[in-house]
């Protein structure tokens, strides 16, 4: 499934498969940053993904996204306020003009040859072309270092990839992307986010 999530001014939008899911919310969150992980809950390793996580870019200060659209069929690239552009090489990388250190986890965290276009392209085992992030559901998450990904404040912004789950959504919900301000320990509040599968 290709997922995005965007804001254009207070109008937050999810689409799935560039379809709009569910009514339009409204949202003037001023959203602020520090830690980021991909794959599980940054406040202390919860709600873990389980599957395969495709092309994940961030951008700040627009919303790409604002009426059905037909995603794309070929990798994403660091198009204008693309903040971060990871899961889609054979290592793990920031694509964007950022190029942030992607920091793996664990060892079982691992890019591998699986993508959501065709055709992929290997040598041997090695990706040579697109590929995916995958995690484990238990233990997985890659992150970037805390505090350089920028806060969204009330800008607009787009979050979006394509996600393969192969599990069942655990009863905490199944973490995309998360921000946690607190940094492990302490409560969510109003200006932190999370995108994740819920059950």
């Amino acid at each position: 499934y290709h997922i995005a999530l965007t804001r254009a001014s207070s109008s937050t939008k999810l689409f799935i498969n560039g379809v709009q899911s569910g009514s339009t919310a409204t949202d003037a969150t001023n959203y602020s940053e520090a830690y980021t992980w991909i794959g599980a809950n940054a406040g202390g390793g919860s709600s873990w993904f389980a599957g395969y996580i495709s092309n994940i870019r961030v951008l700040k200060g627009q919303a790409l996204y604002t009426t059905n659209f037909t995603p794309s069929t070929s990798p994403l690239t660091a198009v204008t306020n693309t903040q971060l552009l990871t899961c889609q090489s054979n290592t793990f990388i920031d694509n964007s003009t950022n190029a942030f250190a992607i920091t793996a986890a664990t060892t079982t965290v691992k890019p591998v040859a699986v993508s959501p276009f065709t055709p992929n392209s290997y040598t041997g085992t090695q990706i040579t072309t697109w590929g995916s992030a995958y995690f484990n559901g238990s233990t997985d998450y890659i992150n970037v270092p805390s505090g350089v990904l920028g806060s969204f404040g009330t800008n607009n912004f787009t979050v979006e990839c394509w996600i393969y789950q192969n599990a069942a959504v655990p009863s905490g919900g199944s973490s995309i992307i998360d921000n946690w301000i607190s940094g492990g320990s302490g409560s969510y509040t109003t200006n932190e986010y999370q995108f994740y599968l819920s059950t």
